[in-house]
């Protein structure tokens, strides 16, 4: 078991693929019942991933997750804050004025899961894809010149696929969706990779992934809608996400990333970073 060990803190490229295959895989072949539950075990898988990260990155990435840090995050990544909450507010109106749904009389029960359920998958997510695969690039390749080009780019895009790895590729009518939902899920893991990188606060980006997955997930859960949480990618039957949501968070997480370059990326010191991280 020591040799094991000594072996993956030793190639952290390796246990950051170990990780991923094993969390993923727990995610796609485990299947769990209601809100709760899966909150429950995402944060079980949260606690694991965390252990493979401690053999790639020790202390260090825990060591800045402080409330200030978590304040530069919100700050930086307001805008997705802003649409989540507008996407929620309308689907509420939605449901309560022209669907005329009833309320779900367990509706605050549902409410509190939701926040755990997101909560849950924040939290693991960013582990997983922020922190692990991150740090795992960054300290297997620490002397290449795009390193943090690789560690920006495979595990947000990685991030992104995951999200419709269960779609029907084989249906053409699905392909523009699971393309644009892949790529708005990566542009949106850039971003908060942008943040990672600068204030190495996983709880900050954790959080902010959360609360952007939880205002459109609300209003489903308040109204006897009849609606899940559904499939990423919309076809003909009007199941799914529709593409024209796609498109619109395409356009913002760009422009979100415009800024973030400027405002973010410009002020950190790479080759410190090559050398610490």
């Amino acid at each position: 078991m020591k040799e094991v060990l000594a072996f993956l803190k030793k190639t952290p490229l390796v246990t950051g693929i170990l990780a991923l295959g094993l969390t993923v895989g727990g995610i796609l072949f485990v299947h769990t019942e209601g809100l709760f539950f899966a909150g429950l075990y995402r944060f079980i898988l949260a606690f694991a991933t965390g252990a493979f990260l401690y053999l790639i990155s020790k202390e260090r990435t825990f060591e800045k997750s402080t409330w200030k840090s978590l304040g530069y995050t919100f700050k930086h990544l307001l805008a997705f804050v802003i649409f989540s909450f507008s996407l929620g507010v309308m689907l509420f109106f939605y449901y309560m004025s022209y669907q005329k749904c009833p309320v779900n009389p367990t509706w605050y029960l549902e409410v509190i899961f939701t926040a755990f359920f997101c909560l849950g998958v924040g939290i693991f997510e960013e582990l997983i894809f922020r922190a692990v695969l991150n740090d795992a690039i960054i300290c297997q390749f620490r002397k290449s010149k795009c390193v943090f080009v690789v560690a920006a780019i495979v595990p947000s895009f990685i991030f992104g696929y995951v999200h419709v790895i269960q779609e029907d590729i084989t249906n053409p009518e699905l392909l523009l969706p699971i393309a644009l939902k892949t790529l708005s899920t990566g542009l949106m893991g850039v971003a908060l990779t942008f943040l990672y990188w600068k204030t190495r606060n996983i709880i900050g980006v954790a959080i902010v992934h959360a609360v952007y997955d939880f205002f459109p997930i609300v209003p489903t859960m308040i109204f006897q809608s009849g609606q899940e949480l559904g499939n990423y990618a919309s076809s003909a039957d009007g199941k799914g996400q529709p593409v024209v949501w796609y498109v619109v968070q395409i356009v913002l997480e760009a422009v979100v990333l415009i800024c973030l370059w400027k405002k973010v990326v410009k002020t950190i010191d790479f080759k410190k970073m090559r050398e610490e991280w």
